[in-house]
């Protein structure tokens, strides 16, 4: 008996836990705002208070950050009260132990670098209204939109599309998309589906309408000049010699030095306008950053900035980013999360198998949701399941399987399986180059920590980007520099992270990360 309990000792501490990408050292530099006493108001629907008594650390309703774990968190703000009763005490070392307080009891927040972080600190001069006044964590969840769904009135969708409609109204929306762009709901198909025992197979249009895509590249440039901290001196002897100071001077005569633009910052973007052309030959060039869709299936000249849907094809890049690569990835396996924020992107997958059907060989399709009804807790990683592949000619068996996998989903929960659905990719069509997954931003990796057991690389389309400022979540940057793949985005395409070195640091939106041995740590 002796012997099993020192086995199970060694295996608990035998892996080494890592490092959250968001340090307590890095909040602590954050800037305070200075606010009036914050009125007792009646909370927004997503707002949940962790409350704290004045002057302690201790979280008076710790019941609430059960229901906050199965929620998408976006900001969470400190709110503390600037007065004292003795001049010993340090406000600093207050809010430090308030942070590790909910760093015990929350650490997921501590992994998510989408989180926007706040210290507000409210003005008072009365220790009475100071004690009154509220203390703690003020956390912000994903705030409800209004879109339209197929032959309804409107109805939510949360601000970083996880999708409040039925899992029925996003297959619909699919279907609707997929039918305005080829004609019919289901493509130009010979017999009845083999679902329903019709053997058929996929046959191209027969009016064939050629399309010029036209997503053009443009840079953006950085023209903002950067302040130094320092001030230049009017004299111009002392200038040659380079001094400088560090105040601008009685009468703030000194000009600030700056330096120069910085063309990293530069920015590329992709303007997605469509519109029909002229024919063209296949192979031929344009201006466009996709060359000519030679032999579309778009009936009518069909695109997603003239679709009846397109306030659901306004985040186009999964389209841009496969049709770009289609040649490179033709031997990959696409691996496609198929939760519930994720019916766009799902329905442009669709777009571009069904208009490259002809050209490219049947990609092997693995959807995955994060594990049917079953349970999917963190203490079950590596055998959530919910996942389920299929490689077939007929597209329409492929769109079949996908619909299946989205009705056997739950969405009880934010982060997701991907690295699973990955490993068994691999075990099931390991003849193949590389993976290709679709994932959401939005979305953390649940079992991030099965990363060590991939070795090829992982291409990740990532949707929803600019929907987070141009953050990209930290676990999607952790595969991609592991597996020596990339990460592509509407606007961003970043192939060079496999190049990254242990103390090198890296900049993406507005974020500054570092990477220290096999861990991303967030740095000022």
């Amino acid at each position: 008996m002796k012997y099993i309990l020192c086995l199970l000792i060694f295996f608990l501490f035998l892996e080494k836990p890592h490092a959250q990408i968001v340090r307590i050292d890095y909040l602590m530099e954050t800037v305070p705002q200075l606010v009036a006493p914050i009125s007792n108001t009646p909370l927004a629907k997503n707002q949940y208070p962790i409350s704290m008594h004045y002057g302690s650390a201790q979280i008076k309703n710790l019941d609430i950050i059960t229901k906050l774990k199965r929620k998408t968190i976006t900001r969470i703000d400190l709110i503390y009260t600037a007065y004292k009763r003795s001049n010993k005490f340090e406000q600093h070392s207050l809010n430090r132990q308030r942070i590790q307080t909910l760093k015990r009891h929350f650490p997921i927040v501590f992994d998510n670098n989408l989180i926007q972080w706040n210290f507000i600190e409210q003005q008072t001069t009365d220790y009475q209204m100071a004690e009154d006044l509220f203390h703690g964590f003020m956390v912000y969840t994903t705030e409800p939109a209004e879109v339209s769904a197929p032959n309804s009135s409107t109805i939510s969708e949360s601000s970083n599309g996880r999708s409040k409609l039925s899992t029925e109204e996003e297959i619909v929306i699919i279907k609707k998309i997929l039918e305005e762009a080829f004609g019919s709901s289901s493509g130009t198909f010979a017999s009845e589906s083999p679902l329903s025992g019709g053997g058929g197979t996929y046959e191209a249009p027969k009016t064939i309408i050629k399309i010029d895509t036209l997503i053009s590249e443009r840079v953006i440039k950085n023209t903002t000049r950067r302040f130094t901290g320092l001030y230049l001196p009017r004299n111009k002897r002392l200038l040659e010699k380079g001094k400088r100071f560090k105040r601008p001077g009685l009468f703030k005569l000194r000009k600030k030095e700056s330096l120069d633009p910085d063309p990293a910052l530069d920015k590329t973007v992709y303007d997605t306008t469509f519109t029909e052309s002229e024919i063209y030959e296949e192979g031929s060039t344009t201006r466009s950053i996709i060359s000519t869709l030679s032999k579309s299936g778009y009936s009518g000249g069909w695109s997603p900035g003239r679709s009846s849907y397109r306030q659901h094809l306004q985040d186009t890049v999964v389209l841009r980013v496969l049709e770009k690569r289609k040649t490179r990835w033709e031997n990959h396996i696409i691996v496609e999360d198929v939760t519930g924020s994720m019916y766009p992107y799902i329905a442009q997958t669709f777009i571009w198998r069904r208009n490259n059907f002809e050209r490219l060989n049947a990609p092997p399709f693995v959807f995955f949701n994060d594990g049917d009804t079953g349970p999917n807790g963190y203490e079950h990683i590596g055998n959530i399941k919910g996942i389920y592949d299929i490689q077939d000619d007929n597209i329409e068996v492929v769109e079949e399987v996908c619909y299946s996998t989205m009705r056997k989903g739950s969405g009880r929960d934010a982060p997701e399986n991907n690295l699973e659905a990955v490993i068994k990719a691999l075990k099931k069509y390991p003849d193949n180059e590389g993976i290709v997954m679709i994932a959401d931003n939005f979305a953390p990796v649940k079992d991030i920590k099965l990363l060590s057991k991939i070795d090829i690389p992982i291409q990740i389309i990532l949707c929803g980007v600019e929907r987070s400022g141009g953050r990209i979540h930290a676990d999607y940057l952790k595969i991609a520099i592991k597996t020596k793949g990339a990460i592509y985005t509407m606007n961003d395409d970043f192939e060079a992270l496999s190049e990254l070195e242990g103390g090198n640091t890296i900049k993406i939106g507005d974020q500054k990360f570092k990477l220290t041995g096999d861990e991303l740590l967030l740095v000022h």
